[in-house]
């Protein structure tokens, strides 16, 4: 599991004398609460035998891989900012190897390790779920949250 040989690298690296229990530094403490904040990620989902991801979808790389994943509504897009909206909904472009000709798109897909822009035109591709998003997202009515 990844976690685990995780975990024992950083013991290794945080203890090199092998020492256990309390002789160990806090350092090592520090490096086992971090993989335990890794592992809380993940849980087992009760109703079938695989592991499912609690925080991100891990089929739908990027930072909003629902825009992929499932039918949205105004509740999903309501908290995030004008920029947050336009990388959700170039994501789902991004995914399929969307090359961007917006300098800012370019410059922040460049940045992501799983992004291969390829191609010019991707929407005969894109699914319908992602369909049905990408018009929700370009119809929606982009409003800050100011603080009462």
């Amino acid at each position: 599991m990844r976690i685990s040989s995780l975990q024992d690298s950083l013991q290794k690296q945080m203890n090199p004398s092998g020492l256990s229990g309390a002789a160990t530094n806090s350092g090592t403490t520090i490096a086992s609460e971090a993989i335990s904040t890794e592992a809380s990620y993940y849980k087992s989902d009760k109703n079938t035998s695989h592991k499912t991801a609690t925080i991100k979808d891990r089929r739908y790389p990027g930072q909003f891989p629902e825009g992929s994943s499932k039918v949205l509504t105004d509740k999903n897009l309501k908290f995030l900012s004008e920029w947050g909206l336009k990388v959700m909904l170039n994501e789902i472009y991004a995914r399929h190897g969307m090359m961007f000709t917006d300098a800012n798109l370019r410059n922040h897909f460049a940045h992501e390790g799983w992004y291969t822009g390829n191609k010019d035109n991707v929407d005969g591709l894109l699914s319908g779920t992602e369909k049905r998003n990408i018009i929700l997202i370009n119809n929606y009515k982009f409003s800050p949250q100011i603080p009462v």
